[in-house]
């Protein structure tokens, strides 16, 4: 597997700011309110559509 076919396969992560508790969907323990933490970009627009976290990039 070339270079290029790593960073097509890589999912592009955005960092969301949660508003209350989540679990992400990739596991690893439920994150706190207050976390900063990257979500890949499909999660990402749900649990800010959902009202659980806010976008935390420079949109």
């Amino acid at each position: 597997m070339n270079a290029q076919q790593q960073i097509l396969q890589k999912p592009k992560l955005l960092p969301v700011l949660l508003l209350r508790g989540y679990v992400p969907e990739s596991g690893g323990g439920k994150q706190l309110a207050g976390s900063l933490i990257n979500l890949p970009v499909e999660e990402a627009r749900k649990v800010v559509k959902l009202g659980i976290a806010e976008r935390a990039d420079d949109f």
